[in-house]
């Protein structure tokens, strides 16, 4: 995404794999939770060892703060949380913190190669949002929110 901020220069923000409340059910970390809410295997279909880089909502609008208030105003900034987990690992994590079913591999996962992020972080900003905490939270959101998504987000 570009953010213009007239009269300083354009900034580029790339996010991590986003999750969080008001965040949908079918993205990468999504899915994991959406079938683990539901008693249901979190089933990778992708390469486990894909690199995703998970990064909570609640992060990615502190980073915008932070970008928004940054006076040197140049530049692109890459999103992430605290560190890069595999699609395996976190598929283990959500199975821990949301509820504990098993971890299986698609018989066709997708062709579609993750891509590493290298994070470039906006000056004076970390992720805070602890990832077990933020995949709770996720799913509690989930669990009550979810249903008034609209019809093609289910």
């Amino acid at each position: 995404m570009t953010i213009h901020r007239p009269p300083r220069p354009p900034v580029t923000v790339q996010p991590g794999n986003l999750y969080g409340p008001g965040t949908s059910r079918r993205t990468p970390v999504g899915r994991m939770v959406w079938s683990a809410l539901r008693s249901h295997p979190v089933v990778l279909d992708t390469d486990p060892e894909a690199p995703l880089h998970p990064l909570h909502v609640k992060d990615l609008v502190s980073a915008l703060s932070a970008v928004l208030q940054d006076p040197s105003g140049a530049g692109g900034f890459t999103l992430a949380g605290e560190k890069p987990s595999t699609a395996r690992d976190l598929a283990e994590t959500v199975s821990r913190v949301v509820r504990p079913v098993p971890v299986e591999l698609s018989p066709t996962p997708s062709a579609s190669p993750s891509t590493p992020l290298v994070p470039a972080l906006p000056p004076g900003w970390h992720p805070t949002v602890d990832l077990d905490y933020g995949l709770h939270s996720f799913a509690q959101w989930l669990a009550y929110e979810a249903i008034h998504l609209p019809e093609a987000d289910q």
